[in-house]
């Protein structure tokens, strides 16, 4: 099988228009629509890179967005980053002693009130 210079043309100018997950979402729904065995396809007639189309094909079965966690850095420390795939338990309560133990580790900007904290990282 091979692709039309038109529709190579319409998949490249769609292709440079997006970034990020949007960019890789499209690259999978263009592999998934032109069927089996065409991953190799569109790497060799597109120039598309494989990884790319597997990132964006893990983000379509799990609808998750995937973000690019290695090349993000907090204070020189890159984050270790998992995907949940549990429920948190809602309704928890604390004991006071136990949210002063949390508020330890919380600072509060005044101007946004309680909702927005910063967690301090603590070796």
């Amino acid at each position: 099988m091979e692709l039309e210079e038109e529709v190579k043309e319409l998949l490249r100018e769609t292709e440079k228009t997006l970034k990020g997950s949007a960019r890789r979402l499209f690259m999978a729904r263009t592999v998934r629509a032109l069927g089996e065995g065409c991953q190799h396809l569109v790497e060799r007639e597109l120039g598309w890179n494989r990884g790319t189309i597997r990132k964006g094909q893990h983000e379509l079965e799990q609808e998750i967005i995937c973000l690019d966690a290695s090349s993000m850095t907090w204070k020189g420390k890159h984050p270790i980053v998992e995907l949940v795939t549990t429920t948190s338990q809602t309704g928890m309560k604390l004991t006071k002693e136990a949210m002063e133990t949390v508020e330890t580790h919380l600072q509060r900007l005044p101007s946004l009130e309680k909702w927005f904290v910063d967690v301090r990282y603590v070796a």
